[in-house]
């Protein structure tokens, strides 16, 4: 019996630990540009707002290459009297290939955000608050043991915006960044 029962407790033991040792914690920071379309029913110009983005990740679930975790973000970007903002989270997978120096992952987000546009017509700002949600998918470059270059990430977000003066329109937003990750 005994030879049965060490064996189970230091297997339950192993598994139990490698979770938390393999644990993938990072901050990031990233320079974006962000598409912003024009709207016609006001006046507002299309816009590439340009600004930066940060966030933390946490890949705590591990299945060989496999990592799965949650990632906290948030971002601004402004140009020529416009700007967008948001504060998204969401699940995120991201595959670590054994002998590559790449980790590409891919990510759903749900999330606050908001634009700023200046009306052409009037020549005055609105700010619109709104529920955004999208997919964000990226490559991080392995430089140093800790350090990733993000080359590129790319965002989907959709919007859904509610004009005090007309039906509920739908805005669609593409991010491009590049930036740096710090992994722990």
């Amino acid at each position: 019996m005994k030879r049965v029962v060490l064996p189970i407790l230091l297997s339950a033991l192993f598994l139990v630990s490698t979770p938390a040792a393999r644990a993938q914690l990072a901050v990031y920071g990233e320079f974006s540009a962000t598409n912003v379309p024009a709207d016609g029913f006001l006046g507002t110009a299309a816009a590439w707002n340009k600004g930066v983005s940060v966030g933390v990740y946490d890949n705590f679930l591990h299945a060989g290459p496999i990592g799965l975790g949650l990632d906290l973000r948030g971002g601004y970007g402004s140009a020529n009297g416009s700007g967008s903002y948001s504060v998204l989270f969401g699940p995120r997978l991201a595959i670590k290939p054994p002998v590559l120096p790449i980790r590409p992952y891919v990510q759903a987000s749900v999330g606050l955000g908001g634009i700023s546009s200046k009306d052409t017509l009037s020549n005055s700002t609105r700010t619109t608050g709104m529920l955004q949600y999208g997919f964000i998918a990226g490559l991080d470059y392995t430089v140093l043991p800790h350090l990733d270059l993000r080359l590129p990430e790319l965002t989907y977000i959709r919007t859904t915006e509610d004009q005090f003066s007309g039906p509920t329109a739908t805005v669609h937003l593409l991010t491009l960044s590049a930036g740096v990750v710090l992994r722990f």
